[in-house]
């Protein structure tokens, strides 16, 4: 079609300069005809003798059923009532209308009469199967009819274009409307609706297609079909098979329905969107509807002597954390940026605060890997070196204490397939390791032109700091989608709005103007009650920008445990407590330090001999036991603990008391703790 404006015109064809006669031709706008539908052929599995005048336009199968002359398909030819599958694009997932039209009787609509069990699945957006309705003429004179489609928008969106389509007073031929799963491996059973499909298992032969050629010719294993009824029959997809159509043969072939051959647990899309992967691997309409035997379970439970680990894992979201990026988990997974930032973020698992950094800069945990496959799994292969070898892009790894990123020494190769593996080797800093390798994928889009920044992403995002240890953030440039695109080829201008707290950039600043895209956050003091911090970065040069909030609220100490809790106690029971954070060991607000009270100088922990049980008088002042403030650099619970050292007397009541001056200990840029405030 020559580019020409909107309306109609005159058709002719010219051989050596003489003219055809002419016909009406009409171009419409190219927004109008984009989405409409789009009828590419159709199929009746029809096939007839021609070049024999007995068998002339007589039902076959092969060439010896036409008494000497040939037996060619004719899809586009059927009875009334003849099921035929109309393929193209475009007719949307809500049913529409199909029509048949010719000079005498004009548009005749179909009406569908299936099986019940083709009620919801005779029309898709790449395929519709129709029944040639009654009505239509099988004179020459008004053959062939036109077949038309009309999406459910329809007006909104224009009908479709029209195929040819002759009714004919043979025989009505096997059926198909439905497939069931319509997608799975090799081995799937499945199930095929429709009409005519013989008598018994012995009568019928489901063929698939073998991937390179028409009319599909792939059997069925005999041992593997089922009968049901006229209506419903069933085998395993056989080995050979490939994506594309199947027909059912009662001495004569059906029309054809699509089949996609694949494991829908490893190849991406491969179900539609109302459909569920089932664990087989098929794709089957839900997952009430996922084949297969009941398998044997069994109920297993484990303990340990020591704590639990909470396991480190990927983090997966496309708001602040932008991980895994690019990756298909997003819509624009398929799409990525030939120069997209590969990212990975992680939450460590309590108690850990962060992974360790040393084993996600190790290109053995973290690599990527370019896909070759020429099959539905284009990563079922990848490349390799001369000896077989899988390749690892060569790139830099950037690792932080919650994250990881990748960037690749060159641009990512246009409309290809990657894959990323963050083995089981990474762990957290308690040496806590993934349970699992965690492999993800994405396809770069056909274009080799670099994607340029559209939005920024400040990380971590709206964060409390409960210490005053440093705070890392990065600013991450993006597509404006779920990329990241390379950090390094910007520069950022960061600014703090600190509202007159000490919370501020190395270097005592709150502006940091033309630097990389990394930063550290000193949170020295504490912000107001419902007026957090902003901290704020740019994109030199672009109008990219991110603010995110920063709470400051230190870890209020509290007392998590304390011991003996028991009524009766021995005299040698430990006496002392826990708390939820280190603490300031000594001093006048330590634990194990003393502070001016009332009566002069106190400890800061007090123990007392009562009275009675109810311990509201004492015999005497505090008891002369030392203090004993736990603090080991290689327990995890350094400077939360202390117990007093002393024996106790037999038949007594004591009580301890805590003075709620005691701190958290001070962090390296926080000069004080914060105060228990009371006493326990």
């Amino acid at each position: 079609m020559p580019p020409a404006t909107a309306g109609d015109y005159d058709l002719s064809v010219f051989v050596s300069g003489e003219g055809s006669n002419e016909l009406e031709f009409e171009v419409t706008e190219a927004e109008a005809t984009a989405n409409a539908p789009r009828i590419d052929y159709v199929d009746s599995g029809v096939s007839l003798c021609v070049g024999s005048i007995a068998a002339e336009s007589g039902l076959c199968a092969t060439d010896a059923d036409c008494g000497g002359g040939s037996c060619v398909s004719a899809g586009a030819t059927g009875a009334h009532g003849q099921y035929v599958t109309i393929f193209g694009d475009n007719f949307g997932s809500a049913t529409g209308t199909v029509l048949f039209a010719d000079e005498n009787t004009g548009d005749v609509t179909f009406v569908p009469d299936f099986p019940p069990q083709c009620s919801t699945n005779w029309w898709s957006d790449t395929a519709i199967v129709v029944q040639v309705p009654e009505g239509l003429s099988v004179s020459p004179t008004y053959n062939p009819k036109t077949i038309r489609v009309r999406a459910a928008g329809y007006p909104l969106t224009p009908e479709s274009n029209t195929a040819d389509f002759t009714v004919s007073d043979i025989a009505v031929t096997p059926g198909l409307c439905a497939v069931a799963p319509s997608a799975g491996p090799i081995g799937t059973p499945v199930t095929l609706y429709g009409d005519n499909l013989g008598e018994s298992a012995s009568d019928f032969e489901i063929r698939f297609y073998n991937g390179s050629s028409l009319p599909p010719s792939v059997p069925a294993l005999s041992s593997t079909e089922a009968y049901i009824s006229d209506q419903e029959i069933g085998a395993n997809v056989p080995a050979g098979a490939a994506t594309g159509p199947l027909s059912a043969v009662v001495d004569v072939s059906s029309n054809t329905l699509n089949f996609l051959v694949g494991d829908c647990n490893t190849v991406p899309n491969l179900c539609a969107s109302a459909q569920v992967c089932c664990p087989s691997g098929a794709c089957a309409a839900s997952v009430s509807a996922c084949a297969g035997a009941p398998v044997d379970a069994q109920y297993v439970y484990g303990f340990t002597t020591g704590p639990i680990p909470n396991l480190p894992t990927v983090i997966e979201q496309c708001v602040s954390y932008l991980s895994p990026t690019p990756s298909t988990l997003w819509e624009d997974g398929s799409a990525a940026c030939v120069n997209a930032n590969i990212r990975v973020a992680f939450s460590p698992g309590s108690p850990a605060t962060a992974m360790n950094v040393s084993t996600l800069d190790d290109a053995g945990n973290v690599y990527v890997e370019h896909c070759v496959g020429t099959g539905l799994d284009p990563c079922e292969a990848v490349e390799e070196d001369t000896e077989g070898n899988p390749v690892h892009l060569a790139g830099d790894l950037s690792p932080t204490p919650l994250s990881v990123s990748f960037d690749p020494d060159a641009l990512f190769v246009q409309n290809a397939w990657y894959q990323v593996t963050v083995t089981a080797d990474v762990v957290n800093a308690l040496g806590v390791a993934l349970a699992e390798d965690y492999v993800f994928r994405f396809k770069t889009r056909n274009d080799a032109t670099e994607c340029e920044v559209e939005e920024l992403l400040v990380s971590p995002a709206n964060y409390t700091a409960v210490s005053s240890d440093p705070i890392n953030y990065e600013a991450l440039p993006t597509n404006g989608l779920c990329q990241t695109l390379d950090p390094d080829d910007y520069s950022y201008d960061w600014t703090l709005t600190n509202y007159g707290k000490d919370i501020v950039f190395p270097g005592n600043v709150v502006s940091v103007p033309g630097t990389v895209n990394e930063v550290r956050v000193l949170p020295n003091e504490e912000t107001n009650a419902g007026q957090p911090a902003l901290v704020n970065a740019g994109v030199v040069g672009f109008l990219a920008e991110d603010t995110e909030e920063l709470i400051v609220d230190f870890t209020d100490p509290y007392v998590t445990e304390f011991y003996p809790q028991c009524a009766t106690a021995c005299v040698n029971a430990s006496v002392g407590a826990s708390f939820n954070t280190a603490m300031t060991p000594s001093g006048s607000t330590g634990v194990a330090g003393a502070h001016t009270g009332s009566s002069g100088l106190e400890e800061n922990v007090r123990l007392f001999k009562c009275l009675n049980e109810i311990c509201d008088t004492f015999a005497g002042g505090p008891l002369a036991f030392p203090i004993m403030f736990v603090d080991d650099p290689i327990d995890a619970t350094d400077g939360r603990e202390f117990f007093l050292n002393g024996t106790l007397e037999p038949s007594t009541y004591y009580r301890v008391m805590i003075w709620g001056g005691v701190e958290s200990a001070p962090g390296p840029s926080q000069p004080n703790g914060v105060a228990l405030w009371g006493e326990t």
